[in-house]
């Protein structure tokens, strides 16, 4: 499920706005809406200006993936999620 996310400027920065599933310490899964800013206003004046970095923050979201646990290490896929169940 790949996502585009979506750019906008607030209060002079440049944001990408995408959605993650984040679990919850009790186990239950939740959807989150995060920003994360890309750059400044003052040096991407123009909307086409920062599509490059909304594009390459979105491709490396992509490829780890949305769901939880995702680039989580062996060793705590093993201590947290194998070994329990």
């Amino acid at each position: 499920m790949a996502q585009e996310g979506s750019l906008y400027a607030d209060h002079g920065s440049w944001f990408v706005r995408y959605w993650e599933t984040v679990e919850n310490a009790d186990g239950t899964r939740t959807r989150k809406n995060p920003a994360h800013r890309l750059a400044s206003v003052k040096d991407y004046p123009k909307k086409s200006d920062v599509i490059p970095l909304k594009n390459q923050f979105m491709d490396r979201l992509n490829k780890i993936g949305f769901m939880p646990g995702a680039g989580v290490s062996l060793l705590d896929f093993v201590d947290k999620s194998f070994l329990p169940a």
